[in-house]
């Protein structure tokens, strides 16, 4: 295999990213002067399996072509193996509730939430902490191996995920992971009847809007057999002091959420400054949708100082001001009858939810409208 055909095969494979490649230059004008040179500049991955990247250009150009003084991601662009990394330092941080307050839950309900299902799925997995609840619940009832298939966009996950629960459980679990954005990968869940999906942290609220919670929803329903669940966490609305200091108070939290800069920087070949960027989120009533009633927290970051820089990906230069909110999510609050008419609009019934001690967080049990509605 040729240079060039080589360098094309690790590109097509993921094993690296192209950045740059500069114009052709005169090689030795004086002795040669048909002969060229160019450089090309790559990011290496590590491996053959590249993070899911397919759509973030046009994203980031939406992003910072838009006539908004904010510049929106959508929060499933942040996420590869560094972000997972990142989010579970920040997951520690004693702002932030949600982790502690779905680990209650599944320490006091693991028991009650599992059903003796074989098939257990879970959605944007980031790492074996929670669903090792529920494993563990399963791997002293069960008579016979239960099959746990984790869903990631970040290989990294995947892979501590999988390396986690095979140490832990050995072969009384078994793990079939898929990489992929959930879009892509819905298709790819198992049809088998009688299955488990979670669905854990606010992931659900991270959707941009109401409406894409009810359509996501809706393509899930279509995945689900009539004796199938999904458990989804759901945070809860509440005094905004409590989001403050989750979305706004400490270095763990904006180095996360400015790693969608390096996002913008590594993959679409830019160098603004992410240390620069500083949190900015901020907690509103959205416009009722179809009569739900929901509050959001804009997850935000903004620069001190203007931020220029090339993109070579997009082929153009791009200015941040100073204090320009960069948007990279948002996390949605819920009410009970909020989150019902969601559900409901989804084809789906909300048949328990079960709270963290404080109130604050809920794991809600969703089946298909023709299932039983109770237990």
């Amino acid at each position: 295999m040729g240079v060039r055909s080589r360098m094309e095969e690790l590109e097509r494979t993921g094993a690296w990213n192209l950045l740059e490649r500069t114009d052709a230059h005169p090689y030795l004008p004086g002795k040669d002067p048909d002969a060229l040179f160019r450089v090309w500049c790559y990011r290496v991955t590590g491996n053959g399996h590249a993070e899911v990247e397919n759509g973030f250009e046009a994203v980031a150009r939406e992003a910072f072509e838009t006539d908004d003084d904010v510049l929106r991601f959508d929060h499933a662009w942040i996420w590869d193996s560094a972000a997972s990394r990142l989010f579970d330092r920040y997951t520690t941080t004693d702002g932030y509730y949600l982790t502690d307050c779905e680990e209650q839950i599944l320490q006091d309900h693991a028991p009650h939430i599992w059903n003796d299902e074989e098939l257990l799925v879970e959605l944007g997995c980031g790492s074996a902490r929670k669903i090792s609840h529920v494993l563990d619940v399963c791997a002293e009832a069960s008579e016979s191996p239960v099959t746990y298939v984790p869903i990631d966009v970040s290989l990294g996950a995947l892979e501590a995920t999988e390396r986690d629960v095979r140490e832990r459980f050995g072969d009384r679990v078994e793990v079939e992971p898929r990489q992929g954005m959930f879009e892509e990968v819905l298709s790819d869940i198992p049809s088998r009847n009688g299955k488990l999906i979670f669905f854990f942290g606010s992931s659900l609220g991270n959707l941009e809007s109401v409406q894409e919670t009810i359509d996501f929803l809706s393509r899930l329903r279509r995945r689900m057999g009539p004796k199938d669940r999904l458990v989804a966490g759901v945070d809860l609305d509440k005094d905004p002091e409590i989001f403050d200091a989750a979305y706004n108070e400490n270095e763990e939290c904006r180095s996360f959420f400015a790693h969608m800069v390096r996002r913008v920087n590594g993959h679409l070949g830019a160098d603004f400054d992410p240390r620069q960027f500083e949190l900015a989120s901020t907690y509103e009533e959205e416009p009722a949708y179809d009569g739900i009633s929901t509050h959001v927290v804009n997850l935000r970051v903004a620069p001190r100082e203007p931020q220029r820089s090339w993109v070579c990906a997009l082929e153009e230069e791009i200015q941040i001001d100073a204090g320009q909110p960069v948007q990279v999510g948002v996390s949605r609050k819920f009410s009970p009858g909020a989150l019902r008419a969601v559900a409901s609009r989804a084809g789906l019934h909300l048949r328990h939810q079960w709270l963290d001690r404080r109130g604050w967080f809920s794991l809600n049990e969703m089946v298909p409208v023709s299932a039983p509605t109770s237990t």
